[in-house]
């Protein structure tokens, strides 16, 4: 009489389930890595233009925090930064565009906003004799 093989089937379930298990992992792996990867660039982009700011290096600065738009268009201080930025490295109407979409996203004028405008406005303009005591 011949005996019949019964560990086979079993180890090809195994297997399968293994492997099936192994792929659905390796899914949530990337759908993580894909949701995570823009806004990890951007905290590093972040950085890398606040330390261009700090080396006043303002037009440097303005395309990081731009690219950091990318990951985060409706973030305020983002566009504030990029519009001082912008400010900063004479990119004038650039900077008024900025300040104009955080105006829009707050919903209400800011003190932070008013202080930008007001700086672009001088550095557009000059400082008028009231504003310069």
């Amino acid at each position: 009489m011949s005996s019949v093989n019964l560990s086979t089937p079993k180890k090809s379930y195994r297997l399968r389930r293994g492997l099936l298990l192994g792929l659905v992992l390796l899914a949530i792996l990337g759908a993580a890595g894909y949701l995570a990867a823009p806004q990890l660039l951007a905290w590093y982009r972040w950085r890398a233009a606040q330390r261009a700011d700090d080396r006043r290096d303002f037009t440097a600065a303005h395309a990081l925090y731009v690219k950091c738009l990318e990951a985060w268009p409706q973030d305020v201080a983002t566009h504030l930064a990029a519009a001082r930025a912008a400010r900063r490295a004479g990119l004038l109407d650039e900077a008024d565009d900025q300040i104009r979409i955080c105006q829009r996203l707050e919903g209400d004028v800011s003190e932070e906003t008013t202080l930008e405008y007001t700086l672009l406005e001088a550095k557009r303009n000059g400082l008028t004799p009231a504003q310069e005591k």
